[in-house]
């Protein structure tokens, strides 16, 4: 793991990614994709998020999340929000961030 080959303006900009952001992201770094939504909630996108960890156990497993920087995904971007709150709260130093508009935005933006 390699956080300080994050961009710098990547790291000191808001958490949140906008759609072009995250996928510069993942071009260029080793980058965990957290689905925050609980397990019944759809739609189940295969393929996109590395993990699915629901906000109220997410605190359960930010030990075992390890890579460059994590993106935390739910529905519109409101939990993935309070998981990077979570995730600093608990003293996590790698980059965290929130993908802008959630998934309803990455499946916009595949149209």
């Amino acid at each position: 793991m390699n956080t300080h080959m994050i961009a710098e303006p990547l790291i000191e900009q808001t958490c949140h990614l906008t759609i072009d952001d995250f996928y510069t992201l993942l071009d260029e770094h080793e980058v965990l994709v957290v689905d925050v939504r609980n397990y019944d909630e759809q739609p189940v996108i295969d393929g996109f998020a590395d993990r699915r960890l629901p906000l109220d156990q997410l605190a359960s497993y930010l030990d075992e999340l390890d890579a460059d920087a994590i993106v935390f995904v739910c529905q519109d971007g409101t939990r993935s929000a309070e998981a990077i709150a979570l995730a600093k709260s608990h003293g996590m130093v790698i980059p965290v961030f929130s993908l802008e508009g959630g998934i309803t935005a990455w499946l916009r933006s595949k149209e």
